[in-house]
């Protein structure tokens, strides 16, 4: 898997045991974000709102790139950890 692929699929996958750990239906819950979504992109489109793209692009750059240097740092300290736990250090 390349680029958005490999997030998508850990995103379906991490959201489909969310939903059935707690009884809900996948499939249902997928239809009620596309029918928000089209009914977001409607009100974009009724009211000529594409001018706003540009920030909301910028922000979900911004976001990913957030959320990538949180994973880097955050597997650089489990692993950091992992070490230390198995070879115990003395003085």
């Amino acid at each position: 898997m390349c680029g958005g692929d490999a997030a998508l699929c850990h995103t379906t996958v991490d959201t489909c045991y969310c939903l059935r750990e707690n009884g809900m239906h996948f499939l249902s819950f997928r239809f009620w974000i596309g029918a928000w979504v089209m009914v977001i992109l409607l009100i974009i489109v009724a009211f000529d709102l594409s001018f706003l793209v540009r920030y909301i692009t910028r922000f979900t750059e911004e976001s990913f790139a957030v959320l990538i240097s949180v994973i880097f740092i955050y597997e650089a300290f489990t692993k950091t950890l992992e070490v230390y736990s198995h070879e115990k250090c003395s003085k």
